[in-house]
Parts: C-alpha cells; sequence; structure tokens
C-alpha cells in the first residue's frame, strides 16, 4: 500500500512537471518570436523631440510621464531634453 501510495504521488508531480515545462516552452517560443519581429529602427522623429520638450518645459509633464506616452524608455526622453538626441 506505502508503494502505491507513493508512486502515485511521484506520478502526480511528474504529470505537474510536464505541464509546466510545456508551458515554459511555449513561452519561450513567444519570446523567441516576438525578438525576430524587433527591429531596431528610430521610434521618433524630430518634430516628436521638439514636441516633448515643449512639453516637458511649458506644459509640466514628467519624463516618466513622456516615455510612457511615446512608448520608449525615460533615459531616451533625458537625452532629447538634454538634447543628447536630436540636436
Amino acid at each position: 500500500m506505502i508503494f502505491r501510495s507513493s508512486n502515485r504521488l511521484l506520478r502526480q508531480e511528474l504529470a505537474q512537471a510536464k505541464v509546466r515545462l510545456r508551458a515554459a516552452q511555449r513561452d519561450a517560443e513567444l519570446l523567441r518570436a516576438e525578438l525576430e519581429t524587433r527591429t531596431n529602427r528610430k521610434k521618433l522623429s524630430r518634430e516628436d523631440a521638439e514636441r516633448i520638450r515643449l512639453a516637458y518645459d511649458s506644459d509640466g509633464y514628467t519624463q516618466k510621464e513622456l516615455a510612457d506616452l511615446y512608448g520608449v524608455n525615460p533615459a531616451t526622453i533625458s537625452r532629447i531634453i538634454r538634447r543628447k538626441y536630436y540636436a
């Protein structure tokens, strides 16, 4: 009896591990596909940079808010404001 119950538990654990492994493999495939479709192209135009500077200087937006609005990293916004990018 003891062996049967421990075997049953082991089979259940193995089945759960297989489910987790399949889910992890599926997630890895999705990430791989996403990385393959990404391109390293510019997301912002010079006009966007000017609008960002104006919004930061006169409209009171924070760098984080602007980064969220334009879908870029806050460091990019900082560099635009400091005229390191799009000077």
